[in-house]
């Protein structure tokens, strides 16, 4: 997970919802991430966009058999053991 402006924090169901959204979801996330103030939503994992998506998955898609994975990569050097 790394910091977004208007979610608070990237991924999880932001992906499902905003993006299946289109513009409209994505214009009416950044609308609400904006009039509560990005500096209070940067890192943080609870927000008030981040519940209305929260609230969309329990309601919407809890009966679907959806999988979060999250990857990460990066340079590793013998250095960093």
């Amino acid at each position: 997970m790394w910091p977004h402006e208007v979610i608070g924090m990237a991924g999880y169901n932001k992906n499902i919802f905003v993006g299946a959204g289109g513009a409209e979801g994505i214009n009416k996330t950044h609308f609400l991430g904006a009039a509560y103030g990005m500096e209070r939503m940067m890192g943080r994992s609870d927000t008030p966009v981040r519940r209305i998506l929260n609230y969309a998955s329990e309601r919407f898609a809890r009966h679907l058999p959806i999988v979060y994975i999250l990857t990460l990569w990066g340079k590793t050097t013998t250095e960093n053991w």
